[in-house]
């Protein structure tokens, strides 16, 4: 049998005689389950300098969503939401990735960036967005 090293009832039960099913958080239980997993590429142009993915999942509600990118020549990702900024020559550009909930079914991934791009210059990312189920709000008893 496992001790917990950290537990959480839900309000209105005691943490000592309730149920696992009234524990928010049970360090002996996978408290957070990874439900979906989407991965792309998105590009950005010249001609379409915002692109965005919308992805469903389809749960009826509004899931934990973790998102991260990376740029299509890099080695290593980075959490979203995230902005990246430089400058060329006194002139600030920035590249910006983000994710959000449309509805209860939908998350939208977007790359925003200036409009500075030259003709046939693209700029691309890679994403994963991991949609997790969490034990006190989304049933998989």
């Amino acid at each position: 049998m496992l001790i917990p090293i950290l537990e959480v009832a839900r309000e209105g039960y005691d943490l000592n005689t309730c149920e696992d099913i009234h524990k928010n958080i049970d360090s002996t239980k996978n408290t957070i389950k990874e439900y979906l997993t989407f991965t792309g590429t998105l590009s950005a142009g010249i001609s379409n300098y915002n692109p965005h993915v919308d992805l469903n999942h389809n749960l009826g509600w509004y899931p934990l969503v973790e998102g991260y990118f990376k740029l299509s020549t890099e080695s290593f990702y980075r959490t979203i939401p995230y902005m990246y900024r430089w400058e060329v020559t006194g002139v600030y550009h920035k590249i910006e990735v983000g994710k959000k909930h449309l509805d209860v079914d939908n998350i939208r991934v977007q790359l925003r960036t200036d409009d500075w791009r030259a003709v046939g210059e693209t700029v691309s990312i890679d994403y994963i967005i991991i949609v997790n189920l969490i034990s006190d709000t989304d049933a998989w008893y």
